[in-house]
């Protein structure tokens, strides 16, 4: 068995090392696997990249395999630019038609229509309307909607896709709902919906919202309702939840949440702190537990970035931000390590040996 063993890896390795690349590439098993010893940054440079931002928006089209990104401030105005990664370099797209240059919008990935839904915003000056306007990119054309109802116009509000049930979720922010707003709202392609949950989180604006499809969830977490805040809460479509896990992140706002569908937690990172100021911590939410995991080799301390997660790459892709001086145009993305320096790039195409799961070929990232 040992020998036969021995005999199919080497063979699998080479048939990979062919179809792949010259690069070292490894077989593991759940028995026998290296373990992830942890999660890193990676510093990505392409040729072109978005200018300098912050509050801007982003998504991932899984159908496409492109994360989105949309409005923002650069310093000196508000932008109304469709940017498009692919894991390689940035795509400015010029679409005939687009939304209103905006900041604080937000925006989700609707995976059963093909859409980036995005919802409200605001335009330049303080005094300037606060925005209530429904628009859906497909990849070639934004699109405004225009439902009967729709929720009052609002900023620094946050939003989430629950792929279970079809909707985009939206919670929160600031604006045409009394000040601040602790209303829920669901979008199913067609109508906005108020929903009435017997209990909710407090109203708040900055907060961080992510969809747990493993768990059938949307995670919420901080904000601000004056002072900062550090709550998480859970949505299920009928009542929202709030969790209280024994250690996690402490209050902050202006921070960014995504979910990693392959390994089934929530990544947030960054954000604002008071009392302590811009952060760079990245925490992993796994329904039960915060864990901190922020390592050596990361992005610089800042809020007002924002992050998508591509499921094609099963990593965690962010830009920009604002650090307290300027804004930035950086360009990082969140995977996993393993104790010998791997990364993980694809399954292995091959059933698994008696008593073995196969799980990833790996390769050393250069």
């Amino acid at each position: 068995m040992k020998a036969r063993r021995i005999g199919v890896a080497l063979l699998i390795v080479t048939l990979l090392t062919l179809a792949i690349s010259p690069r070292s590439v490894t077989l593991r098993a759940r028995s026998n696997s290296i373990t992830y010893a942890s999660s890193v940054w990676i510093h990505r440079t392409p040729a072109v990249s978005p200018l300098p931002l912050k509050n801007h928006k982003m998504a991932y089209d899984s159908t496409r395999n492109v994360t989105i990104l949309f409005g923002g401030d650069d310093g000196t105005q508000l932008v109304s630019d469709t940017w498009e990664w692919d894991g390689e370099i940035w795509t400015l797209r010029t679409p005939p038609a687009r939304p209103v240059a905006r900041y604080f919008h937000a925006m989700a990935y609707d995976s059963t229509r093909n859409v980036v839904v995005l919802f409200g915003g605001r335009t330049s000056a303080i005094n300037d309307p606060i925005l209530g306007d429904t628009w859906e990119w497909d990849g070639t054309t934004w699109t405004e909607r225009t439902p009967l109802t729709s929720p009052p116009a609002r900023w620094i509000h946050a939003m989430a896709y629950d792929s279970a049930r079809g909707v985009v979720v939206l919670f929160g922010g600031s604006g045409n709902c009394g000040g601040a707003c602790d209303d829920t709202w669901e979008w199913d392609g067609t109508t906005w919906t108020q929903r009435t949950p017997s209990t909710s989180p407090p109203f708040r604006w900055g907060h961080s919202m992510a969809y747990d499809s493993m768990r059938g969830v949307t995670i919420l977490f901080g904000g601000r309702n004056f002072t900062d805040l550090g709550d998480t809460w859970e949505w299920d479509g009928i009542i929202w939840v709030q969790r209280f896990p024994s250690s996690g992140p402490s209050d902050l706002d202006t921070a960014s949440l995504v979910y990693d569908d392959a390994r089934g937690v929530s990544i947030l990172f960054g954000g604002y702190r008071d009392g302590q100021g811009y952060v760079a911590d990245t925490w992993e939410w796994n329904g039960t537990l915060w864990t901190n995991t922020t390592s050596v080799t990361s992005p610089t301390p800042r809020d007002s970035m924002d992050m998508a997660y591509d499921s094609a790459r099963e990593v965690c892709v962010m830009f920009g931000g604002y650090d307290g001086s300027i804004r930035l145009a950086d360009t990082w993305e969140y995977t996993l390590l393993d104790s010998s320096g791997y990364l993980p790039i694809l399954l292995v195409p091959f059933g698994p040996l008696p008593g073995e799961e196969l799980q990833h070929s790996i390769y050393r990232y250069p």
